[in-house]
């Protein structure tokens, strides 16, 4: 151990690793050549790689997407659980070691780096902001946050379609934390550099097994990017939601924003041409050693290599287990130290960080979709009764006018519905919408969501303005109109 005061004065304990590693329920251990499980903090979520022999095919078939691997792992008695996860793909094939089977996938805490935010803090504590959007976004999927401590940081600050990943690394930026989440799906929100490790340390000639090369970044698959686009007004948007054909319960979700993409059709093309276009970054040094049974992802730890030139306490910044029939040692760990680990979730969030700065989402209701006019024409108008078009404006040309749009064709059911507009001397005048083709019509409110009936529910979105003048509203026009839906 290292002792009170962390003077370096370490203790090896004993190398004698019992390694346990459960697929579905069942022990694999003795089956494995090599893995790896991976544990960044801050940045994002782990990772897990597993090669198995399978000798005359007696694996074959066992393996499929969403069951659990449980990696244990110490120098006791092999229950200090390390990581836990689930499979995304398992790959059969022949190589020069004969038959094996190779098992990718990710910690439980996925859902973490697909779940987008939309939040406004106005003068919030950062661990108050860190819990209100657990309870909102995560909740369901069994997150909780015993572990956020508060801080002195108060934040004034609006995310957009942040994924989680992002939300916690803009407030461990601005507050000088590190967070991690566990294998029981608690939130740990702590000031960086607050944790020693006084179990652990890295020593030369004791348990270090040197400096390694680069290892191999994880790509992040997404299952549908949210693209939006502004009309001529600057503020009312333009959505379209690219979705992977055969996404699953969980929706791993990306958000890009383009102001100058002002039509549907550049927001439509911008969201395909997205969704599959991410690269990993270069990954970074580590450092080997025998396996660490208590460190964890965030905590601060000594290492001695003076053949490297290292000597001193540094921060964990990536944890990774090795273990398997290849790894000389059966299980090692190592360590990123000096540099963030940058994966495919990390530039994602980087760069919309940098999106966000362009130009707040104006679309906080997290809708699918959009229909938009300017009325520059009347491509898209089903018909008009008292009403016309004229200098990129919708204007009734007696005391009550009616304007209905075609239909928009949704991919399922819609649900829900908001409306934008932007115009003069419409106070009198009604708005309407229907997603059954016209057979049902419901007015709506203005930036208010509507939640569509069971019954009024359908495919065929329309849009109906029904004009009306007034003392007060003497001369109704609509410059800019769009429904939002989902």
């Amino acid at each position: 151990m290292i002792k009170e005061g962390y003077v370096f004065d370490w203790i090896p304990g004993p190398v004698d690793p019992h390694v346990s590693v459960m697929i579905n329920g069942t022990e694999r251990r003795s089956w494995i050549l090599e893995s790896y499980f991976r544990r960044p903090v801050t940045i994002g979520i782990g990772d897990f790689w597993i090669k198995l022999c399978n000798p005359n095919g007696q694996l074959s078939g066992l393996f499929s997407k969403g069951q659990e691997v449980i990696f244990y792992a110490d120098h006791a008695d092999g229950t200090t659980k390390k990581f836990q996860g689930v499979i995304d793909y398992p790959n059969e094939n022949m190589g020069r070691e004969g038959q094996v089977i190779e098992i990718e996938g990710r910690h439980r805490a996925y859902a973490s780096a697909e779940t987008l935010v939309c939040y406004a803090a106005n003068n919030e504590e950062c661990s108050a902001v860190i819990k209100a959007v657990v309870d909102e976004y995560l909740a369901s999927y069994g997150f909780t946050y015993a572990n956020v401590a508060a801080t002195t940081t108060y934040l004034t600050k609006t995310w957009n379609y942040a994924p989680f990943t992002q939300f916690m690394k803009d407030i461990c930026h601005e507050s000088g934390c590190d967070y991690r989440i566990d294998n029981d799906l608690d939130v740990h929100f702590f000031e960086a550099n607050s944790i020693m490790n006084e179990d652990e340390a890295v020593v030369e000639g004791q348990n270090s097994l040197g400096m390694t090369g680069f290892g191999t970044d994880t790509y992040f698959e997404k299952t549908r990017v949210i693209a939006m686009g502004m009309m001529s007004d600057g503020v009312t948007p333009i959505i379209h939601t690219a979705i992977t054909p055969g996404e699953g319960a969980v929706k791993r979700e990306v958000f890009i924003k383009d102001a100058s993409a002002d039509t549907e059709t550049e927001v439509m093309n911008m969201a395909l041409a997205e969704l599959s276009q991410y690269e990993n970054l270069p990954p970074q040094a580590k450092v080997k050693s025998y396996g660490l049974a208590t460190l964890d992802e965030g905590e601060n730890l000594w290492f001695s290599l003076p053949r490297n030139k290292i000597h001193g306490i540094y921060k964990a910044l990536e944890v990774k287990d090795w273990f398997g029939s290849r790894i000389p040692t059966g299980w090692m760990t190592e360590i990123t130290i000096e540099k963030e680990t940058k994966g495919t979730d990390t530039a994602i969030a980087d760069r919309a960080r940098k999106e966000n700065l362009i130009q707040n989402a104006p679309n906080p209701n997290k809708l699918d979709h959009s229909y938009n006019f300017e009325f520059n024409d009347t491509a898209n108008i089903e018909s008009q009764t008292n009403t016309t078009i004229s200098g990129g404006f919708l204007k009734v040309t007696a005391n009550t006018g009616t304007m209905v749009t075609m239909a928009k064709t949704a991919a399922s059911d819609i649900t829900k519905v908001e409306l934008r507009y932007a115009g003069a001397d419409l106070g009198a005048t009604i708005f309407q919408v229907s997603c059954d083709n016209g057979n049902t019509w419901i007015t709506v409110t203005r930036n208010a969501v509507t939640a569509i009936p069971a019954e009024s529910r359908g495919r065929y979105f329309k849009m109906k303005v029904i004009f009306a003048k007034d003392a007060n509203n003497n001369y109704p026009q609509i410059d800019l109109l769009a429904g939002l839906f989902s």
